[in-house]
């Protein structure tokens, strides 16, 4: 039975979302590959996207070790065993990563920017959830899933399958870091007072709930400006024109945070649903022009 408990609380602590934004976020990336006429290694194709994942739940882990010692009253044998239990879980993760990108770097040319790739999973992972930085615990969890989803995952894939970084992955995939960025925090505003009351820190509370709307805002706009930009400086028109059809569930997220912070009632349900719409429509459409197109 308690095993069980054990189980149930391991799966409780997988950020699920997260992790398929990562996937997704690596598909893209192969995705350019393919769109630019080459064949993928499938091999490499899942041994790096397997290597993510266990880096990132090595993190999930962790942070929960971390955050039952930080628990005045953990020192008692349920929670010692669940200490150890998750310390255990995460360096099992981690060792499984690890062993596959031995096995990687063995198949493929192993270069400075592949170690640095690494490098950078494993850093941001270890910052998320280590003291004494603890990201996750100081509330800017949402700016290492940003960093993972909109920069890491997508050059990572690219480069496994081309070992170069194409430019216009860089000016496809960046001004999402935007957007997800107003999406954790529209996600995180109605929340705000039980969060502030329980001293639970998340992107919002630590920015404050009028800044933290505001920058929301900025982002949306930011997003879109980026990649306007972006169609100027090089990104295929195309794909240009892809990226902005998922304004229309922008807009509505844009005009939800507008409301509420001119006092209007919330409706908590449609900003989620227009804020979570916004960026699957984005990953939607670079996916499937990219794949199908």
């Amino acid at each position: 039975m308690e095993n069980n408990k054990l189980g149930t609380q391991l799966i409780h602590e997988i950020n699920f979302p997260i992790l398929m934004g990562c996937i997704v976020a690596y598909a893209i990336g192969v995705g350019l590959y393919s769109y630019l006429g080459r064949a993928v290694s499938w091999d490499l194709f899942w041994f790096g996207i397997s290597i993510i994942l266990l880096f990132i739940t090595s993190a999930f882990f962790l942070n929960k070790h971390f955050s039952i010692i930080g628990t005045r009253v953990y020192i008692n044998e349920t929670n010692f065993t669940k200490k150890n239990f998750f310390l255990l879980s995460s360096l099992t993760t981690l060792a499984m990563g690890a062993m596959l990108t031995v096995w990687l770097l063995a198949q493929t040319r192993p270069t400075f920017v592949l170690f640095l790739l690494l490098g950078s999973y494993l850093f941001s992972d270890l910052v998320y959830a280590l003291p004494p930085f603890s990201l996750k615990k100081a509330g800017y969890s949402a700016v290492v899933y940003a960093f993972n989803i909109g920069v890491l995952s997508p050059l990572f894939g690219y480069y496994l399958q081309s070992n170069e970084i194409h430019p216009a992955l860089l000016l496809l995939t960046f001004p999402a870091i935007f957007l997800l960025m107003a999406v954790f925090l529209a996600n995180k505003l109605e929340s705000y007072y039980e969060d502030y009351k329980k001293g639970t820190k998340t992107i919002m509370t630590v920015l404050g709930w009028q800044k933290g709307m505001n920058l929301h805002n900025l982002f949306v706009l930011f997003t879109y400006f980026s990649y306007a930009v972006a169609a100027l400086v090089g990104l295929p028109w195309r794909l240009s024109i892809v990226v902005f059809l998922s304004m229309p569930f922008a807009a509505v997220q844009f005009w939800e945070m507008t409301r509420i912070r001119e006092g209007l009632k919330p409706r908590w349900k449609l900003l989620k649903a227009a804020s979570v719409g916004s960026i699957s429509a984005l990953a939607y459409f670079i996916l499937f022009f990219l794949w199908l197109g």
